[in-house]
């Protein structure tokens, strides 16, 4: 199969390996469709992902064989790759270990769903979940980022019909406006100085966007507010000047 193989330098090497066999109480994935996310962009361009790694974990695709006993899966059937409920004895290497170091340990090792970017992966029956009967897999490709927003507005103290205020319109950021309006919000206001992210904030549900560069946020968010400013504010840009802020 072809898989995309990093090989440190910010280079990758699309190499023929061989197909993954499912050992006991695994399966194997066809994928189908793979996302490019921030954090795979992120180690790539300050090369610290592993040599030799395997990355992608936003992936989709159809059961194509199964290890010794399983019989939860059928093959052919569609699949998310990941979000399965771990077994109780389960360790995970990326919450568990208090010296965790992705430029040493990286994806494509451990955790086994971290390969995304091949033909096939191999992972533990647990691992993957199925796709919905009407969800497409292009959008199943896409349930690993919208779980972090599902997450962030679970965590937050989000209740109905606060003003939500969402720092930044990249993926996670529409994401995040998205599913707090699903959650209850009366009103979501965005930040965000790109005109075609702007856009696609106002697509999806923006109440209003304002572009950072040009106008203060923190007194047009209160002036849209009442003067009483957001309830909520979700940080989606990772950038200094909303860290800082």
């Amino acid at each position: 199969m072809r898989a995309a193989i990093y090989t440190g330098g910010r280079r990758f090497e699309i190499r023929e390996i061989p197909v993954p066999e499912p050992g006991p109480g695994n399966v194997l994935v066809k994928v189908r469709y793979c996302g490019i996310c921030g954090t795979d962009v992120h180690t790539f361009m300050y090369d610290v992902t592993p040599a030799g790694s395997q990355m992608g974990h936003e992936y989709c695709g159809t059961i194509a064989a199964l290890g010794e006993g399983v019989e939860a899966w059928n093959v052919g059937e569609s699949v998310i790759g990941g979000g399965g409920e771990p077994p109780g004895d389960y360790v995970d290497p990326f919450t568990s270990d208090p010296r965790f170091n992705y430029r040493t340990m990286g994806p494509g090792r451990e955790p086994m769903w971290a390969r995304g970017y091949a033909e096939y992966v191999e992972m533990e029956a647990w691992r993957p979940i199925p796709i919905p009967e009407g969800v497409s897999e292009e959008a199943a490709a896409m349930a690993e980022p919208l779980a972090t927003a599902v997450h962030a507005v679970r965590r937050s103290s989000l209740k109905v019909g606060d003003a939500v205020a969402v720092l930044g319109a990249g993926p996670i950021g529409l994401f995040t406006m998205q599913v707090a309006r699903a959650a209850g919000a009366s009103k979501v206001l965005v930040a965000e100085p790109a005109p075609a992210r702007s856009d696609a904030a106002l697509a999806l549900g923006a109440d209003s966007v304002i572009d950072p560069t040009e106008t203060d946020v923190e007194e047009a968010f209160a002036d849209l507010t009442s003067g009483r400013g957001p309830d909520v504010a979700f940080e989606c840009a990772a950038a200094r000047g909303t860290l800082e802020d």
